[in-house]
């Protein structure tokens, strides 16, 4: 987890910005969040 980037903060009010890889299948994805801890997008 690490802060969102300027142009998330800008775009969509994200405050944080997380990383992660699934154990078992290995997906990668990334999820933006606001500051109630809400997902506003994912990849």
């Amino acid at each position: 987890m690490k802060p969102a980037s300027t142009m998330q903060r800008d775009e969509f009010g994200a405050v944080w910005q997380v990383s992660r890889v699934c154990g078992v299948c290995g997906l990668d994805e990334e999820l933006v969040l606001d500051a109630d801890g809400e997902v506003i997008y994912t990849t």
